[in-house]
């Protein structure tokens, strides 16, 4: 096993960019210096089974990262069925704590950090709809929510616009 890498996403930081993927089916955050390029630094993460981050983003705290864990497809990179997964980090990528989110998504996929809140979409088990979830930064749900009909919906992308509203996509 080994050699199936993932690049899922990049965030902007003031003096680089943060890579959120995987590293031979682990999760991983690479942190890339704005200038050069190179490798300020490259943390991989055993979170369980075949996982993945898909993206990041900056608090206060540091970083929070959200993906899946426990893959039930290894190879696949659009859609896996695992369990979604958050992790709070240091700004340096070193592990605070970290929740199974699977009882609320089976992928999460996006998060940003809003109003001292965390705003994460993803997809529900078998994707039948897109799901979106309310966390405070210390790791409360505050309120979770599930959207769709009754066909499969793939929920990859989200936004928040300037008054507050909540674009998901897929």
């Amino acid at each position: 096993v080994g050699g199936h890498n993932l690049g899922n996403s990049a965030i902007e930081l003031d003096d680089g960019y943060l890579v959120s993927g995987a590293l031979n089916r682990n999760s991983s955050l690479i942190k890339l210096d704005k200038e050069t390029g190179s490798t300020i630094f490259s943390k991989t993460y055993n979170n369980g089974g075949t996982d993945a981050f898909e993206h990041a983003a900056l608090t206060p705290n540091g970083i929070v990262a959200v993906g899946y864990i426990y893959a039930q497809d290894s190879n696949n990179t659009f859609y896996t069925e695992g369990q979604g997964y958050v992790m709070f980090l240091d700004e340096e990528a070193n592990e605070l704590n970290s929740i199974n989110l699977n009882s609320y998504i089976s992928q999460a996929y996006r998060v940003q950090y809003v109003n001292n809140e965390l705003i994460i979409s993803g997809l529900s088990d078998e994707a039948f709809d897109f799901k979106l979830i309310k966390m405070s930064l210390d790791g409360n749900v505050l309120w979770h929510k599930s959207y769709g009909g009754s066909n499969y919906d793939h929920c990859f992308g989200m936004d928040i616009g300037n008054d507050g509203s909540i674009f998901l996509a897929g």
